[in-house]
């Protein structure tokens, strides 16, 4: 199955700007787990070297070309831009379940946890926490929450 999945990348040609390209391909991988939501579980070496994922794999690596950086660098790259997708993916599919599966509405869940969070803040006993949260009390844009954790891996790697 996650072979048959892994065909499903679309495989183009790539830009020069491997930024630019890599960001495009965790997005696209992105897309792909939302379609196939059972697949962020499974992720793993086990199931990496199917003939689908390494055609998958030299595809981002051939994005990678004009990155001044080793090979095994490069795997490390694609490895972490990976995990990030997968990681955020799977926490997006468990947010949208526990709202699915709620007995009243993602408002009510959103009104409950802020006031749960709130009284432990107002103990004092987490004030770090209440200064992060204090500074964008508002929702979180979950488009630009990918973007910026996916350009902070980069970054780590320009």
């Amino acid at each position: 199955m996650v072979d048959a999945v892994s065909g499903e990348h679309e495989l183009w040609e790539p830009t020069g700007d491997w930024r630019a390209d890599l960001l495009r391909v965790a997005r696209d991988t992105r897309a792909l787990m939302h379609r196939h939501p059972w697949l962020p579980r499974l992720l793993s070496p086990v199931y990496g070297f199917s003939p689908n994922a390494l055609r998958y794999l030299e595809h981002c690596l051939a994005c990678l070309d004009p990155l001044d950086a080793s090979h095994g660098t490069k795997v490390e790259l694609v490895a972490m831009v990976n995990g990030v997708v997968a990681t955020f993916v799977g926490n997006e599919l468990a947010t949208a379940e526990r709202t699915r599966s709620l007995p009243w509405s993602a408002e009510r869940e959103q009104e409950v946890r802020a006031a749960y969070v709130a009284a432990r803040l107002a103990s004092g006993a987490y004030p770090r926490l209440a200064a992060a949260l204090a500074e964008d009390p508002g929702p979180v844009d979950m488009e630009a929450a990918f973007e910026r954790a996916l350009g902070r891996v980069l970054d780590g790697f320009a």
